[in-house]
C-alpha cells in the first residue's frame, strides 16, 4: 500500500482497534450487473472477503472523490482519545482518563503500553524490538515522574525523550484530520479501498498498474499482486504473511474471473 498512508498511521501507529466495529463482512459477491459495469474497489474488496480463507474487515472507500476523517483521535473519539504525537519511532497518545488509556493498550491490536492517561504505541507490526520498546517506555515513565504537573503533556514528553537520546523522527501532532481518498496519492489510480488485511487499488490501465507494481517492487515499499488493472496491496511490512497472501490472490482471481 502507498506509504503516504495510515496510512493512515495504522501502519505507522498501529491504531487497528477492537474498540471499533470489526468482524468478517457479510456481503454478497459481485452480481452480474456489478461485474458488467466495472465494480468499485469497495465492491471488489468486500467480495474478496466472501472467498475461502480471505477474511476482510473494516473496509473503507479511498477513491479520489472521498473525503476521509482520518485523524487518530477521530477514529478513537468515543474511546476518549484527545491527542496523538506521531513519529517514525514511537507514538504518544493522550486519553481523557487512565481507564480509557488502559482499555486501548489492553484491547487494540497494537504494541502499546498505558501509563496513566498516556499510551506509548509502537504499531503492529511493531516498529522496534521489545528491548528497544522498553527503553522508550522507561523514558516516558521517567518524564512522568520528573514532571508531575505536566505528566500527560505530549510535546514536552517528546522533547524529553529526544534529549535523552531516544529518536522521535518526523514528529507531528494530530487530532482531527480531513483528507482526500488515498487514491489521489497513487499515480494512475482511479479508485481504492482499504481494509485491515489488504487494500485494492484500481488503475486507469494495465500499464499504470504494472508501473506501480514495478516501482513498489524495486523500492520494496509494498508487497503487491496484480491482475489486469487491479492491484492487491499488502504494504511493507505486510499486513498478512505470505501464506495468507496466497488466499487473497486466489480470491481476487475468483472475484474478477
Amino acid at each position: 500500500m502507498p506509504m503516504t498512508h495510515r496510512h493512515r498511521f495504522a501502519r505507522l501507529a498501529g491504531p487497528a482497534l477492537v474498540l471499533a466495529t470489526a468482524g468478517l463482512l457479510s456481503v454478497p459477491a459481485l452480481t452480474p450487473a456489478q461485474a458488467a459495469t466495472a465494480p468499485t474497489a469497495v465492491q471488489i474488496l468486500k467480495s474478496i472477503g466472501q472467498q475461502p480463507d480471505a477474511k476482510v474487515t473494516r473496509v473503507h472507500a479511498e477513491g479520489p472523490a472521498v473525503v476521509v476523517a482520518d485523524g487518530f483521535c477521530t477514529q478513537l473519539s468515543s474511546a476518549g482519545c484527545q491527542l496523538a504525537e506521531h513519529t517514525k519511532d514511537a507514538t504518544l497518545v493522550r486519553f481523557d482518563t487512565a481507564k480509557n488509556a488502559k482499555l486501548y493498550a489492553g484491547n487494540a491490536d497494537d504494541n502499546a503500553t498505558a501509563m496513566g492517561r498516556t499510551v506509548v504505541s509502537f504499531g503492529s507490526p511493531a516498529r522496534m524490538g521489545s528491548a528497544r520498546q522498553k527503553t522508550y517506555e522507561d523514558g516516558v515513565a521517567a518524564y512522568r515522574s520528573s514532571h508531575p504537573n505536566r505528566k500527560n503533556a505530549l510535546v514536552p514528553m517528546l522533547h524529553y525523550l529526544t534529549f535523552h537520546h531516544l529518536p522521535m523522527r518526523t514528529a507531528f501532532l494530530e487530532q482531527d484530520v480531513d483528507r482526500t481518498g488515498l487514491a489521489t496519492t497513487v499515480p494512475g489510480a482511479t479508485d481504492m479501498a482499504t481494509s485491515k488485511q489488504v487494500d485494492v487499488i484500481v488503475f486507469s490501465s494495465r500499464d499504470a498498474a504494472k508501473a506501480y507494481v514495478a516501482k513498489a517492487t524495486k523500492r520494496e515499499s509494498d508487497q503487491t499482486f496484480r491482475r489486469g488493472r487491479y492491484v492487491l496491496s499488502f504494504g511493507n511490512p505486510p499486513l498478512v504473511g505470505e501464506a495468507r497472501q496466497a488466499a487473497y490472490r486466489d480470491a481476487l482471481r475468483a472475484v474478477l474471473g
